[in-house]
């Protein structure tokens, strides 16, 4: 859908690259796949496994962009420009070529909606109902106010669940979070990125943000024990990619099986 546009040629080339690769990675089923916020969720997780698999073989990634020369960007729309930034922000090297557009038209991509976003979601579950003291709580609130989430947390029984920005804003929260509270009583963390919705509450509290993707920490929690954080895949490797050196240790851990619609989801663990 985004390759046709650009003529027969590139069609072709696409078709016999999809063709020879030993692996094609779906990332999210959550928004229009020819959505911006779509296209950059995927390109966040694309960048950071490739920083996993060369610290893995011992190596280096390193980011090649083809972009407009410099006066003909823009850089609030830039979806290139936004993720040589994300890298650079990470430390690791770039290569930047310059070549001007042939052609001014865009294809077919979906304007990025005002109500859409993307959202790196944190689920923090109370393991200990004597964890439930006031004092607990008024440190954990403590903790997300100064990371400046993206809407109001939700407090719901035993557990919160908070969305942010970025993987690394969420990522210094969970850990932030984690350190805060009584060690006698652990809490257990989650966490998933992914496009999400922002919505106003139908009954009558702050905006919501919401969606599929705000639902996959809950079903991470299940099997994420006391002390620990986990993250899926997606949260993970755009951590890595946007996280500058020395990083913190984010290690494969297993998957949770297929879920109904829901696919295998990669578990990995995150520590200081």
């Amino acid at each position: 859908v985004s390759v046709v546009p650009s003529g027969a040629p590139w069609a072709r080339r696409f078709d016999a690259i999809l063709k020879h690769a030993s692996s094609v990675q779906i990332v999210g089923t959550e928004a229009d796949p020819r959505s911006p916020l779509a296209i950059q969720l995927a390109s966040e997780v694309a960048m950071g496994l490739a920083g996993m698999q060369a610290e893995r073989l011992g190596s280096e990634a390193v980011q090649l962009l083809v972009l407009a020369p410099e006066k003909a960007r823009n850089e609030n729309r830039s979806l290139s420009e936004r993720l040589r930034r994300i890298w650079k922000k990470g430390g690791r090297q770039q290569h930047v070529l310059t070549a001007p557009r042939a052609t001014s038209s865009r294809g077919p991509s979906q304007p990025e909606e005002q109500s859409e976003c993307l959202a790196a979601f944190l689920h923090i579950a109370m393991a200990e109902a004597e964890s439930l003291c006031i004092e607990s709580l008024r440190r954990l609130a403590a903790a997300l106010k100064r990371r400046h989430p993206l809407a109001t947390p939700r407090w719901s029984a035993e557990r919160i669940d908070v969305a942010f920005s970025t993987p690394a804003e969420a990522a210094d929260a969970a850990i932030e979070v984690a350190g805060a509270l009584n060690p006698k009583f652990p809490v257990k963390i989650s966490g998933h990125y992914g496009v999400a919705h922002r919505m106003d509450d139908p009954f009558g509290g702050p905006p919501l943000i919401a969606g599929a993707a705000a639902a996959m920490p809950a079903r991470i929690a299940l099997s994420t024990p006391p002390g620990a954080i986990h993250l899926s895949e997606n949260f993970a490797a755009a951590l890595y990619a946007a996280w500058p050196f020395p990083l913190p240790r984010i290690e494969h851990i297993g998957e949770l099986p297929a879920e109904g619609a829901a696919g295998e989801v990669k578990l990995f663990s995150l520590r200081e």
